[in-house]
């Protein structure tokens, strides 16, 4: 990584992982199976149209008026950093992180440093100057002195971390008496995010300098307590990674054993953990991948004599999909919906398009029917329709009248039914309309006026479909 050849321009977005609320509500008995159907077109059922008024803006203006204000906001507030900046930022962090010893008194020039540069306004250029030198050392050997209670970390990922928690607290000394909803974790957060998008975007680093990213991620996130967040990024490795994953959940696992859950959790197990497990103990990935065959060895290894799973698992990949599509059926948790259809996606990542064709014909598209006929819940079928949307995008050719078949249907589920399954359609919509027939989507969003306030993660959704159809000259009319 050039460290003279960062600048400040504004960090895109983090690839994420499809909706991954990894977190399941309590288990609840299995349900029948959904029933199998045909690839026929969905009768919707009817409910009174809601009147528009016209001034009302559309869902394309909507999104357009906050993308010019949050490029305004951006340009206002930011401050240029000159590379005199930047090359006193790398100094003082490599003095730091090359110190022996390294002294209180060093940290407290550190954080001083920190807190009177520029760093303060725009900490992009000092977070990306630390991750670098994550990257740096990632073939240091693991310091183990302080493990356990510890994490197992290099003495760079563990200065990395006492550098973030004694910048954040003494910025929280500074502002909380200003602003009493501060932000605490303003720098650690920041450098999470920034790491993220680093990881899942630079495809020159190295299996070491990966791991070494993640170990500092999962090692931050369990300092503070942030199960939630680790067992969501652990997801996102999985499903960006494959087969790369074995080596990566084998870093998660060795810093913060309770990512994954034991096979006797007193709670049971979540479907995350189910597919988690059956994937790394099944999958054949790894054959054309040289050198990750001991990984593979290694993760399976820490898996049986750690968690108590069996070797090999008995269930199959059948097995596996009746019992998520039955969770699927029957849960009324648009949250625990989610997490089943994240691991319905991450499946659909490993074994490939055929078996998620099958998926969809055989279980998601039939669920659809029933639900239509007034059969299951609203969260459920919410769930599968965003699931089909995201795993038909990679349909081949021949498939493709399929494919309009169904945003056929989501354009008429999106002027009716429930407001869950209108949100639903409308990410199906920009999911694989997005990829298939983007011009489709971006008319729909200029005339479609919400009669609805549209949720975070909707709205995000739509400016960044609606930034990168700008960017590509996919948007011909004027608003």
């Amino acid at each position: 990584m050039e460290l003279d050849d960062l600048d400040d321009e504004e960090i895109p977005d983090t690839p994420s992982s499809p909706d991954a609320v990894i977190e399941d509500s309590p288990s609840s008995p299995p349900a029948e199976e959904c029933g199998q159907g045909g690839d026929q077109l969905l009768t919707i059922p009817l409910s009174p149209t809601k009147t528009v008024a016209e001034e009302q803006p559309s869902a394309f203006q909507l999104m357009s008026k906050q993308i010019q204000q949050e490029q305004s906001a951006f340009l206002t507030q930011v401050k240029k950093t000159t590379k005199k900046n930047r090359a006193r930022i790398n100094l003082f962090i490599n003095k730091f992180m090359k110190a022996n010893p390294l002294t209180s008194e060093l940290l407290k020039t550190t954080v001083d440093d920190v807190m009177m540069s520029s760093c303060i306004k725009n900490p992009s250029v000092f977070i990306r100057h630390l991750i670098a030198c994550v990257i740096k050392t990632a073939d240091d050997l693991v310091d183990l002195s302080f493990t356990p209670p510890a994490p197992p970390m290099t003495v760079s990922q563990q200065r990395c971390l006492l550098l973030l928690r004694a910048i954040d607290t003494r910025h929280k000394e500074l502002e909380q008496a200003v602003n009493p909803e501060y932000n605490l974790n303003l720098f650690t957060g920041f450098f999470l995010d920034e790491l993220s998008h680093i990881l899942f975007n630079n495809l020159t680093l190295t299996l070491e300098e990966m791991c070494s990213l993640v170990r500092v991620f999962i090692g931050i996130s369990r300092s503070q307590g942030q199960l939630g967040r680790a067992r969501v990024f652990l997801y996102d490795c999985l499903f960006f990674f494959p087969p790369r994953a074995y080596a990566l959940t084998y870093t998660i696992l060795c810093v913060w054993a309770e990512v994954l859950r034991h096979v006797n959790f007193p709670t049971g197990l979540t479907c995350m953990d189910r597919t988690a497990v059956y994937l790394l103990f099944n999958c054949t990935k790894v054959k054309a991948v040289p050198g990750l065959q001991g990984k593979v060895l290694q993760i399976r290894s820490l898996i049986q004599s750690t968690y108590g799973y069996q070797t090999p698992p008995t269930t199959t990949l059948d097995d596996l999909t009746s019992y998520l599509m039955s969770k699927l059926v029957e849960t009324r948790s648009m949250d625990e919906a989610t997490s089943i259809a994240a691991c319905l996606k991450l499946i659909s990542r490993w074994e490939g398009i055929d078996w998620s064709a099958n998926l969809v014909q055989v279980h998601l598209w039939p669920l659809l029917e029933g639900w239509s006929k007034g059969l299951g819940e609203h969260a459920g079928a919410a769930a599968a329709l965003t699931c089909i949307g995201y795993i038909s995008q990679d349909l081949p050719c021949d498939k493709l009248h399929a494919v309009e078949k169904m945003l056929t249907v989501w354009i008429d589920l999106l002027n009716q039914g429930p407001t869950v399954m209108q949100e639903a359609a409308l990410s199906s919509l920009v999911i694989l309309g997005g990829k298939h027939n983007p011009q489709t989507v971006i008319n729909l969003l200029k005339s479609w006026k919400p009669n609805w306030n549209l949720s975070p993660s909707i709205e995000a959704m739509l400016k960044s479909f609606v930034k990168k159809c700008s960017s590509r000259g996919t948007v011909q009319n004027s608003v």
